[in-house]
């Protein structure tokens, strides 16, 4: 079957230096419809995204299994009392003084400096 899709420029660009690329789209294509099917029949403890897959790769060996690394990210998540504004407002006197310290930043700490050591 031959399909013809609109592709933006850019990313056409980097399809095409793909050394295979009718193998790279159907792989890609196979993954994400994999993928869609496990998300509707609900199998998503079989499927991980790549970032998920990575992490696991990572925790490989570890005392930390996939019950507990969910349980870190719900813990990580914000409580639901805070609120954080989508807008912050400055004073003029609380904007120069920003400016101030982007343009003259302090000389670092001994603390900050013994942190970022090598040593």
């Amino acid at each position: 079957m031959q399909l013809a899709i609109e592709l933006p420029d850019e990313l056409g660009q980097e399809l095409m230096k793909k050394e295979n690329v009718e193998l790279f789209v159907q792989e890609a294509i196979r993954k994400m419809l994999q993928y869609e099917s496990a998300l509707k029949s609900e199998q998503k403890a079989d499927i991980h995204l790549p970032i998920t897959q990575s992490l696991l790769g990572i925790l490989k060996g570890c005392d930390i299994d996939e019950e507990d690394y969910k349980r870190h990210l719900e813990e990580k998540e914000l409580p639901t009392d805070i609120i954080i504004p989508a807008k912050i407002t400055l004073t003029e006197k609380s904007m120069s003084q920003i400016i101030d310290l982007l343009k003259n930043p302090p000389q670092p700490t001994q603390a900050l400096t013994n942190l970022m050591s090598d040593d």
